[in-house]
C-alpha cells in the first residue's frame, strides 16, 4: 500500500505491558482495550481537532488508570492499548463495519472515510492482530487462566443521565460475574451495579472477551464504570482498591468450585 502510512519511532508501541514480571507465575490477566488515544503522527490526527481526543469517542475515561491500579493491587500483568478507538477498535471483530468508524457519536472521521481494502488491512495487520496475539501469548503462558477486561461508559447517553454506576457485562458463562456481583453488592450497597447494562455482555459485535475466554472456557469478567466515578487519579485509586480485593475473592471462590 501507500508508503504514506507507517509507525514512526516517535509512536507510541501498540500496547503497554504492566507488571510482565508476573505472566509467567499469575493465572489472571487484566486488559484495557480502549486504554488509549494516540493516533500514528502520518495520520494527523485523522482530520480532527485535538479536543475530540479527550472525549468518550476517542478512549474509555478512567480505564487505564483503574486497570494499572488493580493490576499492582493483586501483583499480576495488565496489558493497556495505547491508540484510540478512532484509529481501529479492538473490541470488534475485523469483518465488522464499526471497527474503523466513519462517524462516532455524530462526530465525522475525515481519514477514516473512503478508505481502501489495503490500507484496512494495514490498520489490522499493525494494530489489532499484534493486540490479541499478545493477549492468547500471555493467558497460555498461564495456569488455568482467567481473564478481567475494564471498560469505562459516559454519564450521559442521548440527553439521558444513566443511574448505572458499574455494569457487570455478563455472556454464555455466569459463574464468575454472579459471584462478583455478590461479593461487591455486600461490600457496596450504595453502588448502582447492574448486570448487562449499559451494554449486553453477550453483544454479537464484542470480541475480547467472547474470543480470548469465553470461547476457550475460560474464567472471565467484563466491567464498566462510568465515567464521572474515575474522571481524576483519586477517583481511579478509590476505585482500584474496591475491586481488586473482591477480584481477588471472587476469583478464590471460583477456584475452590472448580
Amino acid at each position: 500500500m501507500d508508503k504514506k502510512y507507517y509507525i514512526s519511532d516517535r509512536d507510541p508501541p501498540v500496547y503497554d505491558i504492566i507488571n510482565a514480571k508476573y505472566s509467567t507465575s499469575s493465572n489472571l490477566l487484566i486488559a484495557c482495550d480502549h486504554a488509549g488515544k494516540n493516533i500514528p503522527i502520518c495520520y494527523h490526527h485523522l482530520g480532527l481537532h485535538d479536543d475530540v481526543f479527550n472525549r468518550h469517542i476517542a478512549y474509555d475515561i478512567g480505564a487505564r488508570s483503574v486497570t494499572n491500579m488493580v493490576a499492582n493491587f493483586l501483583k499480576v500483568p495488565a496489558i493497556c492499548a495505547n491508540y484510540s478507538r478512532l484509529l481501529l477498535d479492538l473490541n470488534r471483530r475485523t469483518d465488522d463495519y464499526t471497527i474503523m468508524r466513519p462517524i462516532s457519536d455524530g462526530t465525522i472521521i475525515p481519514k477514516n472515510i473512503g478508505m481502501s481494502s489495503q490500507e484496512q488491512q494495514w490498520r489490522i495487520e499493525h494494530f489489532f492482530i499484534p493486540y490479541h496475539h499478545k493477549i492468547t501469548d500471555i493467558l497460555q503462558e498461564m495456569k488455568n487462566p482467567a481473564f478481567i477486561v475494564i471498560h469505562s461508559f459516559t454519564p450521559i447517553f442521548q440527553g439521558h443521565r444513566r443511574d448505572v454506576m458499574l455494569g457487570v457485562m455478563t455472556g454464555r458463562h455466569k459463574k464468575w460475574s454472579d459471584i462478583f456481583m455478590t461479593e461487591f453488592q455486600q461490600q457496596y450497597p450504595d453502588i448502582i451495579m447492574k448486570e448487562n447494562e449499559p451494554y449486553r455482555g453477550d453483544a454479537p459485535y464484542d470480541y475480547t472477551v467472547p474470543h480470548h475466554a469465553l470461547d476457550k472456557g475460560y474464567d472471565s469478567l467484563a466491567l464498566e464504570i462510568r465515567q464521572d466515578l474515575i474522571d481524576n487519579d483519586d477517583k481511579c485509586q478509590q476505585w482500584g482498591n474496591m475491586l481488586a480485593p473482591i477480584f481477588q475473592k471472587t476469583l478464590e471462590q471460583v477456584r475452590r468450585q472448580q
